[in-house]
């Protein structure tokens, strides 16, 4: 995923290029160079991590680099690029990065410092399970939760509730349509919120158990249930619940506000939305949340997620003992406390410590994943089913395709990547 996510909570710059870090060459050797994505928090924890090691000069360049135009690998083969870099999580972003040698094995950072201990149950086994398989690459800074938000006066004003079947989420849109609402405001041109949006559809319809297959088995994604969530976008599409083609001219971030400024009844958003829009000015108090109801009998409903961003160490550092100093600084509890003190929006990958406290959005959806998280297929699918699938929401949105179409080219893309492996 291209991670321009400006819309999230935290500060993202500009994207990034090789030539934005001092020459390796003229790096003292106390130095530690790090890139990627900046948050609120960013700042604090690093002046922190200074305070706590005098004998090391942090430089942290923010911004973003983006796998899919081949930024990051430009920068990290370089040899001029940062030590420790905080990306985009996932198969087709780290688990590539590592198959490639461009980023270090962290099995024994893990084993000496005992960090798979700290991470909630099923974590760690995600990213083992992507390549190279069985090794772990990354600390994971948290994971983003989808689901719905709406505003409570609309829904209340339409005597309207948080919908419990996919027949009254039908009908939440028609009352909203009726009443002169946009039922659901989606930007989608930068492919983020539309496949959060998807993949809310593909957890209600197929759910959890046949997505495991298609991510890291041989799971068909032509298969009916999967074909029946691609039907349902365009039945959302066909009633002009969501304006196609205004989707497709949107960006996320643009989306996010005109939703802000009560524009529409639901959209599809992380758990940081709320805290961005706070922090424009907007009163949150009267946005509320919803799963997207299940579609599969017996089931129960539960939102998508995906391990956010990631701190991954460059395989041509010639500063491991500081890189790895940063590293454990990341997996500590001061580390963990000085973010949600300072504006962090993430749901922790980690065990929380009773003595800190949640952000109420960050809370709400840390309990919805208690009982379970789809896939986020964004993040999870291998880097050319990625894009494949950003391809079948654009057509599905835009009507360039039949659902069928849709979801068989993203099954050429995971074919030719599994072949590939």
């Amino acid at each position: 995923m291209v991670s321009r996510r400006t819309f999230v909570t935290g500060s993202l710059a500009a994207p990034l290029v090789a030539s934005a870090w001092p020459l390796a060459s003229a790096a003292q050797s106390g130095t530690l160079r790090g890139a990627g994505i900046s948050y609120d928090y960013t700042p604090a924890v690093v002046e922190a991590f200074q305070q706590a090691h005098p004998d090391i000069s942090f430089e942290f360049a923010p911004g973003t680099l983006s796998f899919e135009d081949g930024q990051i690998q430009a920068a990290l083969q370089s040899g001029e690029g940062p030590d420790v870099v905080n990306v985009n999580s996932g198969p087709g972003r780290v688990g590539a990065l590592a198959t490639s040698g461009l980023i270090m094995s962290l099995d024994a950072f893990y084993e000496r410092t005992g960090a798979a201990d700290r991470y909630k149950e099923g974590v760690i086994e995600q990213i083992r399970n992507q390549p190279p398989q069985g090794e772990i690459s990354e600390i994971v800074e948290g994971l983003d939760v989808f689901q719905f938000y709406y505003h409570m006066d609309a829904f209340e004003e339409n005597g309207l509730e948080p919908p419990e079947t996919w027949e009254e989420f039908l009908n939440v849109c028609q009352v909203l349509q009726d009443a002169g609402i946009q039922p659901i405001i989606l930007g989608a041109r930068d492919n983020f919120q539309g496949g959060w949006l998807f993949g809310n559809l593909v957890q209600s319809s197929a759910g959890r158990e046949l997505m495991t297959e298609v991510i890291y088995g041989d799971g068909d994604f032509t298969h009916p249930d999967i074909l029946r969530a691609a039907e349902m976008l365009k039945e959302l599409v066909d009633a002009n619940y969501i304006n196609g083609l205004e989707a497709a001219a949107l960006e996320g971030a643009q989306a996010q506000a005109a939703f802000g400024q009560g524009q529409g009844g639901m959209t599809v958003q992380q758990q940081s939305f709320p805290i961005s829009l706070a922090n424009d000015g907007i009163d949150t108090s009267r946005i509320g949340s919803f799963v997207m109801p299940s579609r599969r009998e017996g089931e129960t409903s539960i939102p998508t997620a995906g391990l956010a961003h990631s701190w991954v160490l460059n395989a041509s550092t010639e500063n491991l003992e500081a890189a790895e100093a940063w590293l454990e600084w990341v997996i500590s509890d001061e580390y963990l406390r000085l973010a949600y003190e300072n504006g962090g929006g993430l749901v922790p990958a980690r065990i929380v410590p009773d003595d800190i406290e949640l952000p109420p959005a960050v809370q709400d959806a840390a309990e919805k994943v208690e009982a379970g998280a789809g896939y986020n297929p964004s993040v999870y699918l291998p880097a050319g089913g990625t894009a494949a699938w950003y391809t079948a929401m654009q057509n599905l949105i835009t009507g360039q395709a039949s659902p069928e179409e849709a979801v068989a080219g993203v099954q050429e893309a995971l074919e030719e990547a599994r072949a590939g492996s």
